[in-house]
């Protein structure tokens, strides 16, 4: 096999372009939005039924996959009372437990737990009550995947480390110091950089099924849920990456390295490298939402300059650097002139790129600073900045005219090497915390999901008024809390309020109040579910005494 390689790069070039399409195909059928939020249900959350439903609905904002025995609804006595028999409608965003007949009178939850769109598991729970108002919230489904979670963020982190020590520092060497490549450290560099992509790879396919179950190591161990992530399109991408990963192997040979400087050889190195970028950015937030072709084709470029950049500067830290300093080398000022203008193009290609996914994920703009992807987005882009300041003063001082001599020579000097290796080292740190935050980065939701700040309105009421507040402003289920209050703040006693939500596409939605235990001036919420973004109103009919009743309204903005 091995042979065949080195003797027809244009037929290893053909199978791995028709692996790269056969990816493409199965990654370009995916969902299109991120994690799923669950829109309404019937019955809905805190409601109170006067009979028994067939059934419960719960439907979200885009396609889910249940995930086996993790949908249920059970009753306030621990009992589960749904058939077993989930229904799914066609378009995949509504799931249906069917009831089992002659409930009895009391409290019920339906707990739920799904696969959204972006890979990531989402669960929850609404509560309703046949007959009698729900005496509590639910309980969230309990979660043991914490530990799992964090596996999977060091694995995502060792994928992104294997990509640049694979792919970015290939290419890096066969750019710029074509004698590198051979060189035992630039192999082992190689190998460990496939080794590193094909364990964060295997880490993802395994901890997925045991994730979606709800499931801790044990769970991983027996494999739990490994059928199902093979039958999903994330599982046959990762599958699609293992496959790639073990077609290069003959690639990472001293004689195949040795004969990259052939076309045939460069073209089939680089046709590998894309396919396996390909996977990657499939397996990621780029691969929904909105204009998924033109953002994976950003995700792969936006990966390309990532591993090129951060790749060079290994090279330099490892092979070049070392050499040179010993005498077995030396850093010609043509090289390093080079390696500057490709490390200032991957920059600039991951400035534009990293905008573009950026403004994907992030709407509005003041998500980028209360949310939690946006504020690892943040601490990713200083780490970055830092980089490019030490980059600079490394380079001003580097390039810097001095009297006498030629620029090799200049750089043949111990003061300008000691300079480049205190510099790069810096630099390959800080990379290092890049892929990090990384790592983190992509596992958390984007900001267009979670972004949904509380609001604080009033609605006037004669000479008072009602302080409306509002902890989530995110579609879904919300919790509205009512003030009514003088003029000089004090509480005022109502003896009744109704409410409902509407919007311009959305007649009314009923809004059922209670006032808080002793406090007639204070109300909240018991089952207000808004299912669609925009400015919602929230009309009051308040019934102060027999001889006076208000009818007013308050809006706010739903994301």
């Amino acid at each position: 096999m091995i042979r065949a390689f080195r003797t027809r790069p244009r037929l290893c070039t053909l199978v791995l372009a028709t692996l790269l399409s056969v990816v493409a195909l199965v990654g370009s059928a995916g969902p299109a939005s991120a994690h799923a939020v669950l829109d309404s249900s019937s019955p809905q959350d805190g409601a109170k039924v006067d009979s028994e439903p067939a059934a419960v609905s719960l439907t979200f904002d885009e396609a889910v996959q249940p995930i086996p025995a993790s949908d249920e609804v059970i009753s306030s006595t621990g009992e589960r009372v749904d058939t077993g028999q989930l229904r799914q409608s066609a378009d995949g965003t509504t799931i249906v437990l069917p009831l089992r007949p002659g409930l009895p009178a009391g409290t019920y939850s339906a707990t739920w737990r799904v696969v959204s769109a972006d890979t990531h598991i989402v669960g929850g729970s609404v509560t309703f009550g046949i007959g009698v108002d729900p005496s509590a919230a639910p309980a969230p489904p309990p979660d043991r995947t914490r530990a799992l979670d964090v596996t999977g963020d060091v694995a995502q982190g060792l994928l992104y480390l294997g990509i640049v020590l694979l792919i970015g520092v290939g290419a890096a060497a066969a750019w710029l110091w074509p004698w590198v490549i051979t060189a035992r450290r630039t192999r082992l560099t190689l190998w460990c950089g496939w080794l590193l992509m094909m364990v964060g790879t295997l880490a993802a396919f395994l901890l997925q099924g045991a994730r979606a179950q709800d499931g801790s190591w044990p769970a991983v161990l027996r494999l739990a849920g490994a059928g199902e992530t093979l039958g999903s399109a994330f599982g046959q991408e990762l599958i699609a990456r293992l496959a790639l990963l073990l077609l290069v192997i003959p690639l990472l040979t001293s004689a195949s390295l040795a004969r990259l400087r052939r076309l045939g050889h460069a073209v089939t190195g680089a046709v590998a490298a894309l396919a396996l970028l390909v996977t990657v950015a499939l397996t990621g937030h780029e691969s929904i939402g909105p204009d998924v072709p033109l953002a994976l084709i950003s995700a792969i470029l936006h990966l390309a300059a990532m591993a090129v950049w951060l790749g060079g500067l290994a090279v330099l830290v490892t092979v070049v650097v070392p050499f040179a300093r010993r005498g077995g080398r030396e850093l010609h000022s043509a090289a390093m002139k080079r390696w500057s203008y490709i490390a200032y193009s991957c920059v600039a290609c991951l400035v534009v790129t990293g905008e573009f996914q950026a403004s994907r994920q992030i709407d509005p703009v003041q998500a980028l600073w209360s949310t939690g992807y946006g504020a690892v987005l943040l601490i990713k882009l200083g780490v970055v900045a830092a980089m490019l300041v030490a980059a600079v003063l490394a380079q001003r001082r580097v390039l810097a005219p001095a009297p006498g001599g030629t620029d090799d020579e200049r750089f043949a000097g111990g003061d300008v090497l000691s300079v480049i290796r205190r510099s790069v080292r810096i630099e390959a740190a800080l990379a290092v915390v890049v892929l990090a935050v990384t790592a983190v980065l992509v596992s958390e939701p984007p900001a267009t999901t979670t972004y949904g700040p509380p609001v604080d309105v009033e609605a006037p009421l004669g000479a008072d008024v009602v302080h409306v507040h509002v902890d989530d402003t995110r579609r879904g289920r919300q919790d509205v809390e009512l003030d009514v209050i003088d003029g000089a703040g004090r509480p005022v006693p109502v003896q009744a309020i109704t409410a409902a939500l509407s919007t311009a596409s959305v007649a009314a939605l009923g809004v059922r109040l209670v006032n808080d235990p002793g406090d007639t001036s204070r109300w909240h919420s018991t089952n207000a579910v808004v299912p669609l973004p925009g400015i919602w109103t929230l009309t009051l009919d308040v019934t102060v005494d027999p001889t006076q009743a208000y009818a007013t309204a308050a809006r706010y903005r739903v994301w």
